[in-house]
């Protein structure tokens, strides 16, 4: 008898701007009660959270400032859930790096948000080396 080593699958996942567009279109009404984020239109975006971060990069580019920074609360958030912590991959870190890059300048107040409602370390600026 001999063994082996199980290996979980990997899928290709993508998300595409029409998906994201709905995944806002469904979770915007709950913009002003964010924290009570949980299960409903977001637990389809959980398997997208391995995108690399150029994927994410280039979706931010697409979004409305307002749609930009609800992201980056909802996942802030989301990552407190289990099975939703991805660390120093959070999609949090390209999609605030986009809009730091939108506007020019560092976002102090949308950080300090960031900092307060997670756990993450990382998040929202990123590994520092």
């Amino acid at each position: 008898m001999s063994l082996g080593t199980w290996q979980p699958t990997t899928q290709d996942v993508t998300l595409s701007r029409s998906q994201l567009s709905d995944l806002l279109a469904k979770a915007v009404p709950s913009l002003n009660r964010l924290e009570d984020l949980g299960e409903g239109p977001w637990d389809s975006l959980q398997k997208f959270q391995a995108l690399p971060p150029e994927q994410w990069t280039a979706f931010s580019q697409e979004l409305k400032d307002s749609e930009l920074v609800f992201l980056i609360k909802a996942l802030t958030l989301l990552e407190q859930q289990p099975g939703w912590d991805r660390g120093k991959n959070s999609p949090v870190i390209p999609l605030f790096k986009a809009h730091k890059q939108r506007l020019g300048q560092i976002d102090h107040e949308l950080a300090q948000w960031v900092k307060s409602h997670t756990d993450n370390h990382f998040l929202p600026f990123g590994s520092l080396l």
